[in-house]
């Protein structure tokens, strides 16, 4: 679990650090474009062109560790799964199955509240594993971290708006460019969407790491338990 969540750590900061890269650029962007409409000058609209192909190209990198932390976020999944199985708890009142730690990622709209519940569920029963005090608790009883339903609040908001973003109005003047109104709202909207992102992603890397905790602390009481 250590080194998975290691991978899903850095993948997290990575993503982090392209996102507010992005802001940067996004709202570079429009401080060019605001300066453009002012003064007409080619300058001015050259530093408004030159953020728009750095944002789009910064947008592109952004994908690859995102792409990574998906991947690592689903093994890291199945892994803490695996890990709450050996929890001593009635394993039959799980409403989630191992296949859903992997297949609830796929399933059109149901990935948007699954795989949280799914994580939701590990959560519950690693933090009884975790504790000897907690013994024969139900896991259901357990409180939820808030923290965990912040993240993933926060990172479906941050999609949903940034989608929004994107089907902005593409409106254009006499020469071609976007009409202010239509670049604001659009970068507006972008921009707002990468911050919350990055919220998003402080908070998971903290809740992810407090069941990787748990999660630890069940595989060595397991390990001493076999010797």
């Amino acid at each position: 679990m250590r080194k998975t969540f290691f991978v899903l750590r850095m993948s997290f900061i990575a993503t982090a650090v392209a996102l507010g890269a992005l802001v940067i650029t996004g709202l570079l962007g429009i401080s060019a474009y605001r300066q453009h409409l002012s003064d007409g000058l080619d300058a001015s609209y050259d530093t408004y062109s030159s953020m728009v192909d750095l944002n789009s190209g910064l947008a592109t990198i952004y994908l690859l560790p995102l792409v990574v932390g998906f991947i690592a976020l689903v093994v890291w999944t199945r892994k803490a799964f695996e890990v709450s199985e050996t929890v001593a708890i009635t394993q039959s009142e799980r409403k989630y199955t191992r296949g859903m730690t992997i297949g609830g990622w796929f399933i059109p709209i149901g990935n948007l509240f699954v795989p949280k519940r799914v994580i939701s569920e590990i959560e519950q029963i690693t933090s009884i594993g975790a504790d000897p005090k907690k013994a024969g608790f139900l896991f259901k009883s357990q409180p939820l971290d808030v923290l965990g339903t912040w993240w993933w609040l926060l990172w479906v908001a941050s999609r949903l708006v940034n989608r929004a973003s994107s089907s902005v109005g593409s409106e254009t003047d006499a020469d071609g460019l976007l009409t202010a109104d239509a670049y604001y709202q659009a970068t507006t909207l972008s921009v707002a969407a990468d911050v919350v992102a990055i919220a998003s992603i402080v908070l998971g890397i903290i809740y992810l790491g407090r069941i990787t905790r748990n999660t630890q602390i069940i595989e060595q009481a397991n390990q001493s338990s076999a010797h």
